[in-house]
């Protein structure tokens, strides 16, 4: 597990396991093992279908001569670095670490890749930083996936769609 540091000392209380597309590149851990097949399923539709949709959407939007520009830039088959990522946020922090760190568990950043999936969660953790600096929460919608784009679709697309700045927190009374 990565450790990191927030802010005034405070220690992040985050876990996270990564995988890339094909879970055959690698060995994965015992616990994930008998449920191989679902991920790998899961795992495709994703990308296959989600993500190649959102991207066909992307390069409509912006008007470009085919809709597979950016699908051909995340070929399924090719070298790229899709992954899937979870993560637990554990609420293990002191009241003083609340404090120092007014609550923010993971700190603002933007994703280094194209696009990033999120699946809402029935809970008030995640923040988009709005153009005149604010944070605003994304609500939560059963079902929904949040569409963060990445600083390699800010490059791609000379800054049309700029990379989501983003980060975890806790509901705080302080905000």
């Amino acid at each position: 597990m990565l450790i990191s540091r927030l802010q005034n000392g405070v220690t992040d209380k985050i876990e996270q396991f990564n995988w890339s597309r094909d879970l055959s590149r690698a060995e994965q851990p015992s616990t994930l093992e008998p449920y191989l097949d679902e991920t790998q399923k899961f795992t495709d539709y994703l990308h296959k279908d989600t993500l190649f949709k959102i991207l066909r959407l992307f390069a409509r939007a912006l008007k470009l001569p085919s809709e597979e520009y950016f699908v051909e830039r995340h070929k399924y088959e090719g070298q790229d670095v899709t992954w899937a990522r979870i993560m637990a946020y554990y609420d293990e922090h002191t009241e003083e670490d609340l404090q120092n760190t007014r609550g923010v568990w993971l700190m603002g950043h933007a994703d280094p890749g194209s696009i990033t999936l999120l699946f809402s969660q029935p809970m008030a953790s995640l923040q988009i930083r709005q153009g005149d600096g604010t944070w605003r929460w994304a609500k939560h919608h059963e079902g929904a996936i949040v569409v963060n784009a990445g600083e390699m679709m800010q490059f791609w697309t000379g800054g049309y769609y700029k990379a989501t700045v983003h980060r975890g927190a806790r509901f705080l009374d302080i905000y």
